[in-house]
């Protein structure tokens, strides 16, 4: 195991699910001393790799947002079927409820539950879309990011949608989604299924 020689003991073993607990114990390297730990060195520049620009276009769906939970920066597509999020001092709480995890939108309580998937909500009256007020509200599930240099969170998400129906009735197309989010694919398979049930049934009525 790594170019090491080691012992295996069996501890316990259970007949009825055939589970077995082993305990590896390495024979020789007890007196082997680690290389020390080579600095680091900052050869990085700190200049921005990707602009906010390209950002906001490769992540069309996203939200940054500082302690008073301000927002400071959205995605593209966001900005367009959101365009309240684009003025100034508008904050998160103003355009989303939270639906899952269930707390307060705070920066502080999003920090102690930063591994957690969050499903947001659009509120009232803040979709730029036409559509009925049954689907006027915009669901959006993915990951909250913490930026320590900055001190900003980034939500990073994807429209929670059922088919293209359901997209376009938000105001949003198949080309809003970017080609590295699965979202894209299942909609796709979707509608795929759904053109090959009708013809199923078709062919069953003939």
């Amino acid at each position: 195991l790594h170019d090491t020689e080691v012992q295996m003991d069996i501890l316990k073993t259970k007949e009825d699910c055939d589970h077995v607990q082993f305990l590896i114990t390495e024979k020789s390297g007890h007196d082997r001393v680690a290389p020390p730990q080579i600095e680091e060195m900052e050869t990085l520049s700190l200049e921005p790799k990707v602009s906010p620009k390209t950002f906001c276009r490769v992540f069309p769906f996203h939200l940054v947002f500082d302690r008073n939970m301000c927002i400071l920066q959205c995605g593209s597509t966001l900005g367009r079927v959101m365009p309240s999020a684009l003025r100034k001092d508008t904050k998160i709480t103003d355009l989303l409820n939270p639906v899952r995890p269930h707390l307060d939108l705070t920066f502080d309580n999003i920090l102690s539950h930063i591994n957690t998937v969050y499903v947001l909500k659009s509120r009232e009256d803040v979709m730029f879309t036409e559509a009925p007020l049954e689907f006027s509200s915009l669901r959006l599930k993915g990951q909250m990011l913490y930026i320590p240099e900055a001190d900003l969170m980034i939500f990073l998400c994807y429209p929670s949608v059922v088919n293209l129906d359901d997209l376009t009735r938000r105001g949003l197309y198949i080309s809003d989604i970017p080609l590295h989010d699965a979202t894209r694919d299942l909609v796709l398979m979707s509608e795929q299924f759904e053109a090959d049930y009708k013809l199923t049934r078709n062919l069953e009525f003939l």
